[in-house]
């Protein structure tokens, strides 16, 4: 893998860790997981 994909996929994974965390504050724990078991 080049740098340049390796960037695009660590923002993508920092851009989704953000999701997450206001999945969190806004719909429990619940919401989170399942956002976590879908982008997998």
């Amino acid at each position: 893998e080049s740098y340049k994909e390796l960037n695009i996929k660590t923002k993508k994974y920092k851009s989704s860790l953000q999701e997450i965390k206001h999945a969190m504050r806004g719909e429990g724990f619940m919401a989170a997981a399942k956002f976590i078991s879908s982008s997998m």
